[in-house]
């Protein structure tokens, strides 16, 4: 299970405590919501996206990541909170982006945290569509 930094996330605090309706909620608003772009993959995204669009707003919130590098999916799926892991994914989140310097990603937290139901659905969300 991950530790959560003094400086976490809104969105990944209520994913580790399993909150869904928080969760539900900051998604929701993710129009209102402004990160600091660091990934070069989302950079190069921007300028085909329009700033205004709710979808890609929601999916770079749900992929932000805290000050250790965790995003709120690592969290909830480390934390085993099935619920929470499916509306992340549902969202967007990303399950191949991994943390510094370790290199765990969020199948490898749902792994740890030792639930069966949150690992088939990280694992089911990772694998590639042919």
């Amino acid at each position: 299970m991950p530790d959560l930094e003094e400086n976490t996330l809104p969105l990944t605090h209520f994913a580790s405590i399993g909150d869904l309706q928080s969760c539900q909620r900051l998604l929701a608003e993710a129009e209102d919501v402004a990160g600091e772009v660091t990934d070069e993959t989302e950079i190069a995204s921007m300028t085909m996206l329009s700033l205004s669009d709710e979808p890609w707003r929601r999916r770079r919130l749900v992929n932000q990541r805290n000050g250790d590098s965790t995003t709120a999916l690592m969290v909830a799926a480390g934390w085993g909170h099935a619920t929470v892991t499916k509306l992340l994914l549902d969202a967007g989140a990303r399950v191949g982006k991994k943390t510094s310097p370790d290199g765990w990603d969020a199948l490898i937290f749902a792994v740890s945290a030792g639930s069966v139901e949150v690992r088939c659905k990280v694992r089911s969300s990772s694998m590639p569509i042919f």
